[in-house]
């Protein structure tokens, strides 16, 4: 994707605007190790095993959710397509249009994990999983690409996001802390389903302060793949056995979790649809205000703030970096931090 200098007023507007987005992100374990085995394998190519996932895995999430049951009859309203490949990963985003959705998205993402590690397995192509949710415009933007259809996104969020892959295995489906927040409010099944391995540094996010690892077990019954059925003997053989994950618990461990974050991270909430149990922070809108007149200043032409000029008006992209240490939750105008909302 290129990315221009100068875009539009009317771009710069969406790009501007509130939305909260679901990142969904699946790659192949060991692909380079991979890549050298089927140079030696027999009427088999990379390439093939690289188009198949290219492609089949897009459809089988697709069809799982096009499968899934939202209670009282709703429809899922929230979308996912694929976004970029980065190598031997898809990354899938969607704008979350209700929360409720989200248990059935990551249910189905997790299936089509399944279903893909079931298949493949005497292959040796194993796959694994990445779940995350960013805010915009306050402490993630977006950046227009050749269209408006056509977006990069930059932000804490996504660094956090890009690092938990790093966690995930192929029976590991890691999640966001906002993720599990979202289920445990909501008090999803899939919480019963959650393991908690600790918290680990995410090089280079949140000044080294351990971010807490939780997944979603992709294979806890059912037809179990050789290597799953390994991993779960060894945890009843080998005590301790890690309990049922319990959603109060969770979702109190959470909201401290993030509270003591000192407002770097936050609860989430869905900009569609006002629900009390995802409440808009109560300085959201002051921050917001602040972000985007950082982000007119620095960015939009002293011709834009015209009302007769057209979409010609430009959009300097070359600031981003200095505009990102200004829309930061954790600080104000002072640079002190300060305290999140309870």
């Amino acid at each position: 994707m290129r990315f221009r200098e100068k875009i539009s007023r009317e771009e710069y507007k969406e790009i501007s605007k509130r939305a909260l987005r679901l990142f969904l992100s699946v790659d192949i374990v060991n692909s380079t190790a991979l890549k050298q085995e089927f140079r030696h394998r027999p009427g088999e190519s990379w390439i093939g095993v690289a188009h198949g996932f290219y492609t089949s895995f897009p459809s089988s999430l697709a069809a799982e959710i096009s499968k899934a049951e939202p209670p009282n009859g709703n429809t899922i309203s929230t979308a996912p397509e694929p976004w970029k490949a980065l190598g031997d990963e898809l990354i899938f985003v969607a704008e979350v249009l209700a929360m409720e959705d989200l248990p059935l998205l990551l249910n189905a993402f997790r299936t089509s994990i399944q279903t893909w590690n079931r298949e493949f397995e005497n292959k040796g192509i194993l796959i694994k999983g990445a779940a995350w949710l960013a805010g915009f415009p306050v402490q993630n933007s977006a950046i227009v690409g050749d269209d408006e259809d056509h977006l990069d996104f930059l932000g804490l969020s996504m660094d956090i996001g890009f690092r938990l892959g790093h966690h995930a295995s192929p029976r590991k489906f890691v999640l966001s802390v906002e993720l599990a927040y979202v289920l445990s409010v909501l008090e999803s099944l899939l919480v019963s389903e959650m393991r908690y391995e600790g918290s680990e540094v995410l090089k280079g996010v949140l000044r080294d302060r351990p971010y807490p690892i939780l997944s979603l077990d992709c294979f806890l019954n059912g037809d179990l793949p050789d290597f799953a059925t390994l991993e779960i003997q060894a945890e009843k053989a080998f005590p301790p056995f890690r309990p049922e994950v319990k959603g109060p618990e969770l979702m109190k461990f959470l909201r401290l979790w993030m509270h003591s974050t000192r407002g770097e991270i936050c609860p989430p909430f869905c900009h569609h649809n006002e629900d009390a149990r995802f409440p808009l922070p109560p300085d959201y809108a002051d921050l917001e205000t602040k972000a985007l007149a950082i982000l007119e200043r620095e960015f939009l032409d002293e011709s834009q703030n015209c009302p007769d000029e057209g979409d010609d008006a430009s959009l300097e992209m070359a600031a981003y970096e200095e505009f990102f240490k200004q829309i930061s939750f954790g600080t104000r105008d002072t640079g002190k931090p300060r305290e999140s909302p309870p």
